[in-house]
């Protein structure tokens, strides 16, 4: 029998008793049946645990990789790495999809036409949409260039609009460069992760077609960071290390990554802004700039400047900085009044109805 190509579709589980089991369908409903799910179980201390030994226990197609507590990079890492290290050549020479516990994919979307696209390219990347808490509603994917690319400096934002789970990657590109999630980071690692493979991927599919649905719930990991500096520093040294990582791939056709610089200096002007959004003191960054002086030396130099918004802050804060503390301080106020209200008012089932209604028109379709 000619071997068919596998998908593995690696879940990171912790604490999600309540979307999983709508996760794992969403996988194991779909037409082609090549596709098997690793539930990584990331020391969750609610029920999660046991529905993931219990899928495993009754389809062949689930296996579970249990784990004390290290956060989703490392989880998701775990997951390559069964995959990679696996003796079944159908899926270890497959593919490897990502989805996150509290997320699903389309309905029906691993259709014939989908699984004619599954021909050797590195990456084979698809649209996401954004749905409500209940999953029910959905909103419009974000715009996306559909074509063939290949793996350079100019070509890494072609998916960015997407969730970077939105895409298939070949297990042999993370195998031969070795292409990881930053397990010190909680936030920005997958942008990071996707740029690389974008960077050194020889060819890239990009096919306009919903394939994920990326729930919003109140207990995100998004919505319940941290702010201002002990937010930032992590995602700007994952920046900076990412752009040192892929000095090692560069060549002519590839040409030299900067955008980690480029998105480590936007990251440091949206710190000092948030920083005095939250009403935090000046010492604070004076004593993190004399700590760490290459972020000085990357919001004064070539990365920042042009880059629209970004560089209008940075140009802002160098000319006028009390001013620019000022309006940042009362930017902070309006914003902390705007989440109260907001917070009150989705006390109310009836505006919260209404809001979803309108950031998520479409009824997801139930059939």
């Amino acid at each position: 029998m000619e071997c068919t190509v596998g998908i593995n579709v690696v879940i990171p589980v912790y604490n999600c008793e309540a979307y999983v089991t709508e996760a794992i369908e969403s996988v194991l409903n779909q037409p082609y049946k090549a596709i098997r799910i690793i539930l990584v179980e990331d020391g969750s201390t609610d029920s999660s645990p046991a529905i993931c030994d219990q899928y495993a226990k009754n389809h062949d197609r689930v296996c579970v990789i249990h784990q004390k507590n290290g956060g989703v990079s490392a989880a998701r890492n775990a997951g390559i790495e069964f995959v990679l290290q696996d003796t079944n050549d159908c899926y270890k020479n497959g593919y490897i999809a990502f989805l996150d516990a509290d997320d699903k994919w389309q309905s029906g979307f691993f259709d014939e036409s989908v699984q004619s696209m599954l021909n050797g390219a590195d990456l084979i990347g698809f649209q996401s949409c954004h749905c409500n808490g209940a999953g029910d509603r959905i909103d419009d994917a974000a715009p996306m260039v559909e074509g063939v690319y290949s793996g350079k400096q100019e070509n890494v934002w072609e998916h960015s609009a997407q969730h970077f789970a939105a895409m298939l990657y070949r297990c042999d590109l993370l195998r031969h460069y070795q292409v990881r999630f930053f397990r010190e980071l909680k936030y920005g690692e997958d942008t990071i992760f996707r740029m690389q493979c974008m960077y050194v991927a020889d060819t890239i599919v990009l096919k306009k077609r919903v394939m994920y649905h990326y729930r919003h719930t109140s207990n995100s990991a998004v919505r319940s960071r941290k702010y201002g500096i002990s937010y930032y520093v992590p995602i700007i040294d994952g920046w900076m290390r990412s752009d040192r990582m892929m000095e090692h791939w560069q060549n002519p056709d590839r040409g030299d990554l900067w955008e980690g610089r480029v998105m480590a200096a936007v990251c440091i002007i949206d710190m000092c802004k948030e920083h005095y959004h939250r009403f935090r003191k000046q010492r604070e960054l004076d004593a993190l700039f004399a700590e760490k002086p290459e972020y000085l030396e990357l919001i004064t130099g070539p990365f920042i400047r042009n880059r629209g918004e970004s560089g209008v802050k940075w140009q802002a804060m160098k000319a006028h900085p009390y001013q620019f503390k000022l309006k940042c301080y009362l930017e902070g106020i309006i914003d902390s009044m705007m989440r109260m209200v907001y917070f009150v008012a989705c006390k109310s089932k009836r505006i919260t109805s209404m809001i979803d209604k309108r950031r998520y028109p479409y009824e997801v379709d139930k059939t």
